[in-house]
């Protein structure tokens, strides 16, 4: 009996470990669907399927739009409401200066995340944006990180993308990985900001590379 115990609960273990990567992947809450896999074993893998085939993409959600500022430089700072996420704004801001045209702040959140985490979005942003002397574009984007600032940028024709390289704890995984992927694999050129938000003051650039 101790042994049956035992299989069923590394099993469950496992779907929630392999749905947690699966549809974190996919854009959603890899978190949310990791417990699922856990509590629900094998049933949250018929749930997953259901919810992959009926999910309608959300619609960016524009909160502010973005000033023309006069400069050729069209730039989006991708925000996880960390302070890495802020000195890479503050960095964009450093960087190109009067040449910044559109400067626009996205935050990415997962595909049904649920109206609360929605409305903490909303509200850090506009608390990056209130610590700013000048005004900037905010937006809600949807799904994962790295594909949703992307296809923000192609769609809207932004021309660089800003995103910190690391945080702290989960942070640091999760911006390090959106990092990578959009060094690796956006067709953008990609402004790579390291440290926090002081350390970016006086030495704002790691790295500013057009992914291949």
């Amino acid at each position: 009996m101790e042994v049956l115990v035992l299989i069923i609960g590394v099993t469950w273990m496992a779907i929630g470990g392999a749905l947690g990567v699966l549809m974190g992947r996919r854009g959603f809450d890899a978190y949310g669907w990791f417990v699922l896999g856990v509590v629900l074993g094998p049933l949250a893998l018929i749930l997953a399927v259901y919810v992959v085939l009926t999910e309608e993409p959300a619609e960016p959600e524009v909160l502010v739009e973005p000033p023309r500022l006069g400069g050729p430089v069209d730039v989006i700072v991708g925000s996880d409401g960390s302070p890495e996420s802020r000195a890479a704004l503050r960095a964009a801001i450093d960087l190109f200066g009067p040449r910044l045209g559109r400067l626009t702040l996205a935050r990415a959140v997962p595909h049904n995340v649920g109206w609360e985490l929605e409305r903490s979005a909303r509200a850090e942003l506009r608390a990056d944006a209130d610590a700013l002397p000048q005004e900037i574009g905010l937006q809600v984007v949807h799904g994962r990180p790295d594909i949703a600032l992307t296809e923000l940028a192609r769609t809207a024709q932004y021309d660089v993308i800003a995103i910190g390289t690391r945080g702290s704890g989960l942070t640091k995984q999760v911006l390090g990985s959106v990092a990578v992927q959009l060094a690796r694999q956006s067709a953008f050129p990609v402004l790579l900001v390291g440290g926090n938000e002081a350390a970016a003051a006086s030495s704002p650039l790691v790295a500013a590379e057009e992914a291949s």
